[in-house]
């Protein structure tokens, strides 16, 4: 007995201590979680600063699961060091941690039972049944019996560590198994064992009732409300676990230098903290904090009671909290401890979320992981601090690397990325301000570029950031004017910058650069004054009729003015880059346009009202052969007929008209319009053929085949047939000229030639 008593005691000791080596567990809510601390940073901010994470506080979330549960994952990497996490498949995102769990006091306790431990636990577990047994006997058959509080007690003990060595085996089975589903080989993930203590809270009840003044009764008051806690936690039982709460509260008022006080507190805060009563938790661990420095679980309680203050958003108390923490461990000879270097981790993002500045957190990390390490830290806070919103402190700290050595290569992704902050958080007087400090940065004469010769991506790489924010700038002026109708002076500065774009442009920039530059003209030509061209006056100046069959008029050609001059120009060189990135540009009015198919329709419509109808055309036969399904072809249907019709070139018009057909081509145009405006082609070109080249013969066979083709249209099928009547009667071929007549009268009596068909064959009939 005396042996089994000194295993069980330095068991305790072995248990007691672990204690101190507890983990908390509760993660900063964070929807996209940061790389670990110490990862290399990711390359790309966010595509818009201005929209920064929502971050939603673990105030409304449970983060500690119950005490006792196995962490699922593998503990924190140390701070500056990659975390061990399959890589993304995506390199340019950030890798997802897993998902952690806390890593609490009880789970310590089972994971760290050695297997001499469970061993010899196991071999005592047998005695300790057969002594259950009789000793339950007794209590039962002898309630006079005068050692029942002893006996009591030592039934509860004995159940308590029959338990405990239950869990053990259980907690190793359950690690073998979750091993086995995260590798595949189980369907269900296994169930963590369950810390049920139930029978052992009757007999310490019995003691508190029927014997209240029991020499051990702190001891009785501090089990019961431990195991209760465990049990009510393991089974969802909040009755149970209130209930043995407040034996927790009677222990500390009957015994209030009780050296189980400090487990006490735990247990309560951690139960509360659970349930989201943060008034009833920060009591519990402030009372651990303040009132048992040197108790193992010291420094656990207050980096929870960090969290509590941080679920308050009691920020400047959270830092303070792990500050203590973090320091401790780091003068205790632990600096790699699990706790710590969660600690560490919670404290920056808690850093990032306080808005509070970042020197003085850059200082403490420099004094406790060291300047490197510290350095890697800081690549994450910034990136968090412009996600949520602290944009001066993120520029802050890329300003302060860019410091640390002006000539690094690294300069042009920190200037990237304090751009693209201002870009979308600061008026634009400052982004122009800040886009005039890059370019006296990278001067062609200044002490970067000189000391970066040899470095030829990087001299690259700062090439392209000065023509990409050039981009920027233009753009901007480009949407000012295009959305905001802040008019020609914007449309102005848009092409300044545009035209230095092209000046040193490469690549997708020269394309940018170019496309920019027609969108502006564009743009100036959209808000053209009266006395220019306006497009409202496109349909006024081509769709004069004299008569009901007759061709639309000409109309004078003009000549370009500078601006549309530009615009072609611009148009030629883009269509003519020799090698195009066959990626979209990436200007806002291009995010759903086909450039190409966008800029020939464009140019064919300035042609078209400036009455240069050759070119015009020459611009829509290059957009189908692009595209010959593009909706640019169904909104220019109208300028394709007007143009081909001005011009005589009627042949392109059957070209143009069958191309959209011969592919479907009438979302926009209706198939029968565009069929109309294949026939007027056909019918025009026959007349072309006997009036003009007198090819009688040619002209016939192409009014037959347009009757044959336009049978279904009323007017163009009349027409047809009318016109073949016409130019065989010129040309002496009076039975085909009679037969056409015939066909109007017979065939199309209610089209207008039919009159006119009639008069004809009258005249005619008799020879």
């Amino acid at each position: 007995m005396k042996r089994f008593a000194n295993t069980l005691s330095c068991l305790a000791v072995l248990l007691t201590a672990g204690m101190a080596f507890a983990q908390p567990a509760v993660e900063p809510a964070n929807p996209d979680p940061t790389p670990a601390l110490g990862e290399s940073a990711r390359t790309d901010s966010p595509a818009n600063p201005a929209e920064p994470a929502k971050v939603e506080k673990p105030a409304k979330t449970d983060p500690t699961p119950a005490l006792g549960e196995p962490a699922k994952t593998d503990p924190t990497p140390a701070l500056g060091e990659p975390a061990k996490t399959d890589s993304p498949a995506n390199p340019a995102e950030p890798a997802k941690d897993k998902k952690r769990r806390p890593y609490t006091s009880t789970e310590f306790e089972d994971e760290n039972m050695t297997d001499f431990e469970i061993e010899n636990y196991g071999k005592i577990a047998k005695i300790r049944e057969d002594s259950i047994k009789k000793m339950v006997d007794l209590v039962e058959n002898t309630p006079n019996y005068p050692n029942f509080a002893d006996v009591c007690y030592r039934i509860a003990e004995y159940m308590t560590e029959n338990i405990k060595f239950r869990l053990a085996l259980e907690n190793r089975q359950y690690k073998k198994d979750l091993a086995r589903f995260e590798a595949g080989e189980l369907k269900e993930e296994p169930d963590p064992p369950l810390k049920d203590y139930s029978g052992t809270l009757t007999y310490y009840e019995k003691i508190l009732v029927e014997h209240p003044k029991y020499v051990r009764i702190e001891e009785v008051l501090f089990f019961v409300g431990r195991n209760g806690v465990e049990t009510g936690k393991a089974l969802g039982d909040d009755k149970l676990v209130e209930k043995s709460v407040k034996y927790l509260n009677k222990l500390d008022e009957m015994f209030p230098k009780s050296q189980f006080l400090p487990k006490a507190y735990l247990l309560a805060a951690e139960y509360f903290f659970a349930k989201n009563n943060l008034f009833e938790a920060l009591k519990y661990y402030k009372k651990l904090v303040d009132n048992h420095k040197d108790a193992p679980m010291y420094l656990y309680a207050l980096y929870k009671l960090g969290w509590t203050y941080y679920n308050y958003q009691q920020y400047d108390n959270t830092l303070l909290c792990f500050q203590e923490v973090i320091q401790k461990l780091r003068e205790a000879g632990r600096e790699q401890d699990t706790l710590r270097n969660m600690t560490l981790k919670d404290y920056v993002i808690t850093l990032s979320e306080a808005g509070l500045g970042w020197t003085s957190g850059r200082d403490f990390l420099f004094q406790e992981i060291g300047q490197d390490k510290a350095h890697a830290v800081l690549h994450d806070l910034a990136d968090m601090l412009a996600q949520r919103g602290f944009y001066d402190d993120a520029v802050g700290i890329y300003t302060y690397f860019i410091n640390l050595d002006v000539n690094s290569a690294d300069a042009v992704d920190y200037w990237n990325r304090i751009l693209r902050i201002y870009r979308f958080n600061f008026p634009f007087d400052e982004v122009e301000k800040k886009v005039r400090e890059l370019r006296f940065f990278f001067r062609a004469d200044g002490p970067w570029v000189a000391n970066n010769k040899a470095r030829v991506e990087a001299s690259e790489k700062a090439a392209d950031l000065l023509i990409k924010w050039d981009l920027s700038l233009a753009e901007f002026y480009l949407e000012e004017a295009l959305y905001f109708n802040k008019g020609e002076d914007s449309f102005f500065l848009a092409t300044g910058r545009f035209r230095d774009t092209i000046a040193q442009g490469a690549g997708k920039r020269l394309e940018q650069g170019l496309v920019g530059l027609m969108m502006t003209h564009l743009g100036l030509f959209r808000t053209a004054s009266a006395g220019r061209v306006i497009f409202v006056a496109e349909n006024v100046l081509g769709l004069a009729y004299p008569d009901d069959y007759k061709l639309p008029r000409k109309i004078r050609r003009m000549t370009l003015d500078k601006n549309e001059t530009e615009f072609m120009t611009a148009k030629d060189q883009y269509l003519a880059l020799p090698a195009r990135t066959g990626q979209k540009p990436d200007l806002k009015p291009f995010a759903a346009v086909d450039p190409i198919a966008y800029v020939l329709y464009s140019s064919a419509l300035i042609y078209y009202t400036r009455g240069m109808n050759e070119e015009g055309l020459a611009d829509l036969d290059r957009l189908v052969a692009h595209d010959a399904n593009s909706d640019y072809l169904g909104w220019a249907i109208d300028m394709i007929y007007q143009m081909s019709a001005r011009a005589e070139d009627w042949a392109g018009l059957q070209k143009r008209t069958k191309a959209m057909l011969d592919v479907g081509n009438t979302r926009v145009a209706p198939a029968e319009q565009v069929r109309d405006f294949l026939c007027a082609g056909m019918i025009n070109e026959g007349i072309v053929q006997a009036e003009k080249d007198k090819r009688y013969g040619d002209a016939l066979s192409k009014l037959s085949t347009a009757a044959q083709t336009c049978a279904d249209s009323l007017e163009r099928g009349a027409e047809a047939l009318y016109r073949l009547g016409e130019i065989a009667e010129k040309g002496g071929f009076i039975p085909q000229a009679k037969e056409a007549y015939q066909k109007v009268i017979n065939e199309y009596g209610k089209s207008k030639y039919k009159g006119m068909a009639q008069r004809n064959y009258g005249k005619i009939k008799n020879k």
